[in-house]
């Protein structure tokens, strides 16, 4: 964003802001608020989250799950799901982290990398034997990633320059760029163009215009949970993914009209995921 010279053009959301402390998660039928404020593990929480002073004890007095923090012993053997519950119990991770991970990955706690795709969890349990004791540390405490306690090169470049700029992202739940994200975009593709060892193709199918007219456009992922609820990818037909998809909308936000405009696709493993073992398969590429 500082090579590109869009520091200006940033926005950013408050930590603070409704919008960051209003999130939801849909469970046991219903929309439920998210834990703001430690209470509300015990209030409005606290049905995903049953039995959470168990859970924090048995985070607190279990084993650590692996050997201490180290990124020359190539510690990448244990899933996101399995961290999770070994050290705060399956309910919590079948309630709460699942659905966090499958927003973001598409993919299932048991499958993904803790080291890769949840490294503060990793990290904090690596080094402190505990999940809820490591986050509290200082960010000093607590190894900064592959290269340990030591400064990468993204770091100290960080460091040298854009320090406003990263002190209002750190603050910030959330970001964007004034004219969205297209601002970014638009912006590398202008770098890009002006490159003697680049090609840039425009005109092609995938730049085609928003086919909804502008209108609030909704869309439902399939999941893990796919095969459990709609069968074989290859098989399923279509009028059976639009009527999932519009069942789960007049459940989960209410939306009982019909749409403007409806597609349907199956998309088998579109998103990149890091399984258990990625960052020892990055470590052998030359």
């Amino acid at each position: 964003v500082a090579d590109l010279g869009l520091q200006d053009q940033v926005v950013t959301v408050d930590r603070a802001a409704p919008a960051t402390l209003n999130r939801f998660l849909f469970f046991g039928g219903r929309q439920r608020a998210l834990p703001v404020k430690p209470v509300h593990l015990l209030t409005r929480f606290a049905r995903p989250l049953w039995g959470a002073p168990y859970t924090v004890l048995r985070d607190l007095l279990a084993p650590r799950n692996g050997p201490p923090a180290d990124p020359a012993a190539g510690d990448d053997r244990e899933s996101v799901g399995s961290l999770v519950s070994q050290r705060l119990g399956s309910a919590l991770d079948d309630n709460v982290v699942s659905a966090v991970i499958n927003g973001i990955y598409v993919a299932g706690t048991r499958v993904l990398s803790s080291r890769a795709a949840a490294t503060p969890l990793w990290r904090s349990e690596r080094s402190t034997g505990s999940v809820l004791l490591g986050l509290h540390l200082p960010l000093e405490g607590r190894p900064s990633g592959p290269e340990g306690g030591e400064e990468g090169p993204w770091q100290l470049q960080r460091s040298a320059g854009a320090q406003a700029l990263w002190a209002r992202l750190e603050a910030a739940s959330m970001y964007s760029f004034r004219g969205g994200m297209q601002t970014l975009t638009d912006q590398l593709a202008e770098r890009l163009v002006n490159s003697s060892n680049v090609t840039l193709i425009r005109g092609r199918a995938w730049l085609r215009r928003d086919p909804a007219g502008g209108l609030p456009r909704l869309g439902v992922a399939g999941g893990t949970h796919f095969r459990d609820i709609l069968g074989d990818p290859a098989t399923v037909l279509r009028v059976d993914l639009l009527r999932h998809a519009m069942d789960t909308m007049r459940r989960a936000l209410g939306v009982s009209r019909e749409p403007v405009l409806a597609a349907a696709h199956v998309q088998r493993q579109c998103i990149s995921a890091y399984p258990v073992g990625y960052v020892g398969m990055l470590e052998e590429v030359d």
